[in-house]
């Protein structure tokens, strides 16, 4: 199974394995294995769907001269794309275990910046996923300042990841 979870881990390793436990049980005998194995493989394989579809849209875009992809129509790479097929559910149970390993009691972290994801997780967990339009955007500048890996900010790309589930969270319908 983690052979596997290294080749498709649209949670990060530890993060899969945690969902595939959840949804499947522990991984104590062959069927569990199996279980967990099937649901990885139908996330997968909806996955390579949607690469598929974006990638004839992507020809289709270019052979009418527009080369650069537009925002609406994101790219499904796995580090984006989420689990398939239920993607919201999938994000907020990362953002709750994300959460409970680095701020189990709610207290406040070193730096503002962490304080500030770690309120808009807790706001995305608490919605089911939807946020205001506020929030979301919010959620976006974080991203994007993230993104420039801010000096002095020792866990920027942990936070990174956390913010890009919030945004899979908010964005999935």
């Amino acid at each position: 199974m983690r052979s596997c979870v290294q080749l498709c881990q649209p949670f990060g390793f530890h993060g899969t394995l945690r969902f595939l436990a959840a949804a499947v049980g522990p991984f104590r005998d062959e069927a569990a294995l199996l279980a967990a194995l099937n649901v990885l493989e139908a996330s997968r394989e909806a996955w390579k769907v949607d690469v598929l579809r974006y990638a004839a849209r992507r020809a289709t875009a270019k052979r009418l001269g527009h080369r650069v992809p537009r925002a609406d129509d994101p790219n499904p790479t796995p580090s984006r794309s989420g689990w398939y097929p239920d993607g919201r559910a999938a994000a907020l149970d990362a953002l709750k275990r994300w959460l409970d390993v680095r701020a189990p009691d709610g207290s406040p972290a070193a730096n503002p910046t962490t304080d500030e994801v770690h309120s808009l997780l807790r706001v995305c967990i608490t919605s089911g996923g939807p946020l205001s339009t506020g929030h979301s955007r919010r959620v976006r500048d974080l991203i994007h300042y993230l993104e420039r890996e801010p000096p002095g900010l020792a866990n920027s790309a942990d936070l990174l990841t956390a913010l890009r589930l919030v945004a899979l969270a908010d964005d999935v319908s």
